[in-house]
C-alpha cells in the first residue's frame, strides 16, 4: 500500500534539562492526577514550568504562544539557539519565528491569536506538521481511512486532503484522542496545560520509537535493518571479509584494519537482518561507547560491560526471528565472528589485536567436537588432556596460553557477548596474547559447543 509519509531514519532530539519544581512536585498536581506522569516528564525535560507558588495550573487553558514554545523547545532546540531575540519582542516571538521557518503553522492563520487558547484543530495541525517535518508518520491509506471513519464528527472537518490527513493522523497515533465514546474530535474546543504536557510526551515517545531503534551510525554513516546489500555497499564499500552464518545468510565484516570503526552485518535474501558494532565509532539512539545507558528493545540494544561500570561497548540488533543451520562452513564463519569481535573489544580496551591461528583453531575444533559428540563440558578432555596439552599436540610452541569454552550459543555475536559478560572469560579475552584460534561444533543429540584458544 502507498505510504502517506515514510518512516524516519534519524531525528535530532536535544533537550535542556533543568532541576525544577517536580523535585518536590506541584501542589496542584497530586500523584493520582491522570496527567501527573506527563507533567513530571515535561517539567523535568525543561518543556513546561509552573506558574509560581509551586503550582502548575493543570486545568488552565494553554495558549497558542505557550504551545508553540513547548514544541519548538522540545523538537527544534538548535534552531532556537541560533535565533536572537530583538528588543521589544514578546517572549514567544522567537518560538513563532522558528515554527514558521519549519512550516509548523501550515493549516491556519496565527497572527493576532498568540495569547488566545489554542484549539484542538490547530494543535493537531502543529503536531502533524512536526511529524511530517521529522518524517515520522507511518500510515497506509487504509490505516488513515480507518482512523477517520472512527471519528464521530469527521463530517465537520475542514475540507481538503491536508486537514483530513492531519486530523486522521494525530487521532490514529493517539496523540490527540476523542472527547467522548463516539470519538468526537471537537476541533473548536480548547486544550489544557495538562493535556499539552501529555501531547508533548506522546510526540516524544513516537519520535524516539522511530528514531534509531533499527539504525546504527558508524563513522558518520547510517546502517539499518532492512537496507539492501546494494545500499550497504554504497555506504560502506566492499567488506573486509564475507563469512557464512548459521542463520543461512552471510556476514559482511568491516573495519578490521584498525578495529576503530568495526561493525558486521548479516545479509539474508539481499537484505540486512542483523547489525553489530563494537568499539568507539558507533552511535545508537544517542548513545555511544562509554555511555552508562542500557537500551533494550524489540530489535536488541546496547552491549554493556558490567566489569567496566556497565559502560556501553557495542550494540547488536536483529530483525525478526532466526532459524539456524550448523554446516561446517557456517560454524567456521561464526567462529571467525567471535575472533573479530574479540579483536574489536581488545582494541576498544587499548590492547593489540590478535592474529588468527589456523593451527590453534584445529586444536579448538577437536575439543569442541569431542564435547559435542560425547556430551560433556570441560576444559579437560575425557582422556585427561588439558587445553595446553592440546595446543602442544598440534605443534604450537607456546609461552603463555588460555582457553574459553561455551555451549548453547547459535551465533558468534551471542557467544562473544556471553564471554564478555563473564569475568573469567572476559579476562582471557583481554590477556597479553598474540594468537587466537576459535571453533564451533554441533551435535543434533546435544547442542553447539564453542572453544577459543589464545596463546603467545
Amino acid at each position: 500500500m502507498k505510504k502517506i509519509v515514510s518512516l524516519i531514519s534519524a531525528i535530532s532530539l536535544a533537550f535542556t534539562l533543568c532541576a525544577g519544581a517536580f523535585a518536590q512536585g506541584f501542589t496542584d498536581v497530586p500523584q493520582d492526577n491522570w496527567a501527573y506522569g506527563y507533567i513530571q516528564r515535561a517539567e523535568e525535560d525543561g518543556i513546561v514550568g509552573g506558574i509560581g507558588d509551586g503550582k502548575f495550573a493543570p486545568d488552565a487553558q494553554v495558549l497558542y504562544g505557550e504551545f508553540i514554545a513547548m514544541m519548538t523547545r522540545a523538537f527544534y532546540p538548535q534552531e532556537l539557539a541560533a535565533e536572537e531575540t530583538a528588543e521589544g519582542e514578546m517572549w514567544y516571538d522567537v518560538n513563532i519565528r522558528v515554527a514558521e521557518e519549519k512550516g509548523l503553522l501550515t493549516g491556519f492563520e496565527l497572527a493576532g491569536h498568540e495569547t488566545e487558547p489554542i484549539s484542538r484543530y490547530h494543535m493537531a495541525y502543529i503536531i502533524y506538521n512536526i511529524l511530517s517535518d521529522k518524517d515520522a508518520v507511518q500510515l497506509t491509506e487504509e490505516e488513515l481511512l480507518t482512523a477517520l471513519s472512527s471519528i464521530g464528527d469527521r463530517d465537520s472537518f475542514p475540507e481538503g486532503d491536508y486537514y483530513s490527513n492531519a486530523l486522521g493522523t494525530v487521532y490514529a497515533l493517539g496523540i490527540i484522542t476523542g472527547i467522548d465514546q463516539q470519538g468526537t474530535f471537537g476541533g473548536d474546543a480548547t486544550m489544557t496545560r495538562a493535556q499539552a504536557a501529555a501531547v508533548y510526551c506522546r510526540i516524544f515517545d513516537l519520535l524516539l520509537s522511530k528514531q534509531d531503534a533499527d539504525v546504527i551510525t558508524v563513522g558518520n554513516r547510517e546502517y539499518y535493518l532492512g537496507m539492501t546489500v546494494n545500499q550497504l555497499t554504497i555506504n560502506a564499500g566492499q567488506p573486509d571479509a564475507v563469512l557464512e552464518g548459521t542463520n543461512g545468510g552471510q556476514w559482511y565484516v568491516y573495519g578490521t584494519k584498525s578495529y576503530e570503526d568495526f561493525f558486521i552485518v548479516s545479509i539474508t535474501n539481499s537484505t540486512v537482518t542483523r547489525i553489530c558494532a563494537v568499539g568507539r565509532s558507533f552511535e545508537y539512539m544517542g548513545q555511544s561507547a562509554g555511555s552508562l545507558v542500557h537500551i533494550e528493545n524489540s530489535y536488541g540494544g546496547t552491549m554493556n560491560d558490567e566489569f567496566d561500570g556497565g559502560r556501553v561497548y557495542g550494540v547488536s540488533l536483529t530483525m525478526g526471528s532466526e532459524t539456524y543451520g550448523y554446516e561446517d562452513g557456517q560454524l567456521l564463519g561464526e567462529a571467525q565472528i567471535v575472533y573479530y569481535i574479540t579483536n574489536a573489544f581488545r582494541v576498544y580496551n587499548g590492547l593489540n589485536s590478535l592474529q588468527w591461528s589456523s593451527i590453534a583453531t584445529t586444536a579448538a575444533l577437536r575439543h569442541a567436537e569431542d564435547m559435542a559428540v560425547n556430551d560433556y563440558f570441560s576444559h579437560t578432555s575425557q582422556d585427561g588432556t588439558t587445553f595446553s596439552q592440546r595446543l602442544t599436540d598440534v605443534g604450537i610452541n607456546w609461552s603463555a596460553a588460555s582457553e574459553n569454552i561455551c555451549y548453547g550459543y547459535n551465533t558468534g555475536v551471542d557467544a562473544a557477548a556471553a564471554w564478555i559478560a563473564s569475568e573469567g572469560h572476559r579476562q582471557n579475552m583481554l590477556r597479553d596474547r598474540v594468537y587466537m584460534g576459535m571453533a564451533f561444533a554441533y551435535s543434533p543429540d546435544t547442542t553447539i559447543f564453542g572453544v577459543s584458544d589464545y596463546y603467545s
